[in-house]
């Protein structure tokens, strides 16, 4: 599938953020913003799959049901799906699961865990540095729909 070309996908405040001028918008908003156009950049680079039943994702480990992920729905090579890819770290003496399919993975990254690959430390370390992100906001380290 090919991969579509992006033009714009940043607002003013943003450009002028990156440029090192002053904002109008905290560093939280822009941030939000930019994981927002992550998700949206990294969504339109994969096969989202529309139609999908939900009942039959099952479970996390902590009773919680499964969600479409930050990226959707994702077909994967061998014709399944995948939409967060659970992994148990541990986080101060205490195991919990998080995504392993988080924006902040380059696309090779992506597409190495959806052709099966094991996860490696360099996606680990991103995977936590994305969820300790989240919990520092208040956020589950899962997407919430």
């Amino acid at each position: 599938m090919p991969k579509p070309e992006i033009v714009s996908m940043v607002d003013n405040d943003l450009d002028r953020a990156v440029m090192g001028l002053p904002s109008t918008k905290t560093e939280q908003d822009l941030d939000v913003q930019f994981n927002m156009a992550t998700v949206a950049l990294s969504q339109a680079q994969y096969n989202v799959v529309q139609e999908h039943d939900r009942t039959k994702w099952g479970l996390r480990s902590d009773g919680t049901p499964k969600g479409a992920g930050f990226f959707g729905v994702l077909q994967r090579p061998d014709g399944g799906i995948s939409t967060e890819l659970s992994i148990g770290v541990d986080f101060d003496g205490k195991q919990m699961e998080i995504p392993s399919l988080t924006p902040n993975l380059n696309s090779e990254e992506v597409d190495y865990l959806l052709s099966g690959g094991k996860v490696t430390p360099e996606i680990i370390s991103k995977n936590i540095a994305h969820a300790k992100d989240r919990m520092s906001m208040g956020l589950s380290v899962y997407k919430e729909e």
